[in-house]
C-alpha cells in the first residue's frame, strides 16, 4: 500500500462519524468497567480495551501526519 493510499484510507476513517462514535462508546465503556472492576483481572482487561481504542485512534492520526510530513504525492 502506498503512502497516498494509507493517507486516503485514514482520511476516510477519520471522516466516518459512526466509527468515531463507536470508538468513543468502546472507550467510555471500558473506562467505566475499569473504574468499577471488582477483580484485578477485570481491571487489566478494561485497561487493555481503553489502550486499544486509544492506540487505534493514535495510529490513524499518525498515518495522516506521516503521509503529510513525508510529502506523499497528492
Amino acid at each position: 500500500m502506498t503512502p497516498l493510499e494509507r493517507k486516503s484510507l485514514a482520511e476516510q476513517l477519520t471522516g466516518n462519524s459512526l466509527l468515531s462514535a463507536l470508538l468513543t462508546e468502546i472507550e467510555a465503556g471500558a473506562v467505566e468497567r475499569l473504574i468499577y472492576a471488582d477483580t484485578e483481572t477485570k481491571r487489566i482487561e478494561a485497561q487493555a480495551a481503553v489502550r486499544a481504542a486509544r492506540a487505534f485512534r493514535h495510529e490513524i492520526r499518525a498515518t495522516l501526519a506521516s503521509a503529510v510530513s513525508r510529502g506523499a504525492p497528492v
